[in-house]
């Protein structure tokens, strides 16, 4: 067994992480430090009980062992198939901050504490996706959508509904 099998293997509580988060945690089915590297911050922040305290403290703890959460597939640049009517230029809008979009104080730092810095970051989530996120709701999710909408750009769809079967 290598040292980093070790580290992933290991229970929770060698994290040091507070009684709120551990418990969090453990109440979602997490039993080792790789069961919560292997999750994305925002698949973390999505769990109940685990607000954006909790989840700055997993944080810390494990970059302090050297490790990290998941980083999201592809980045957090959404396809352009989710852009509307985007030219290459506007790459820039999405690498930019979230203040540019000019949003609520609340709805701003609750996605800074969450883990999204930049415009990129919040497109490539549906709205299913947000709407389970701690403190963000419909009207939370509805301000979103529109400063998202007067600069060209939306969420990612959620899917095709397949048809039920006969």
């Amino acid at each position: 067994m290598t040292i980093d099998d070790e580290v992933l293997t290991a229970p929770l509580s060698v994290l040091g992480l507070s009684f709120r988060a551990r418990r969090a945690l453990l109440d979602c089915g997490f039993g080792t430090v790789g069961d919560v590297v292997a999750k994305t911050t925002v698949q973390l922040a999505k769990l109940p009980r685990l607000g954006p305290a909790s989840l700055a403290e997993i944080k810390a703890k494990l970059n302090a062992r050297g490790l990290s959460l998941r980083q999201p597939r592809g980045g957090a640049m959404p396809p352009k198939k989710w852009r509307r009517d985007m030219t290459t230029d506007d790459d820039e809008l999405l690498r930019a901050s979230l203040s540019v979009l000019g949003l609520r104080i609340r709805v701003y730092h609750v996605l800074l504490n969450s883990a999204f810095s930049t415009v990129g970051d919040v497109v490539a989530n549906s709205e299913i996706e947000l709407s389970r996120m701690h403190y963000l709701g419909p009207a939370s999710l509805e301000h979103i959508k529109a400063k998202l909408s007067d600069r060209g750009l939306m969420l990612r769809p959620t899917g095709k509904v397949l048809a039920k079967r006969k």
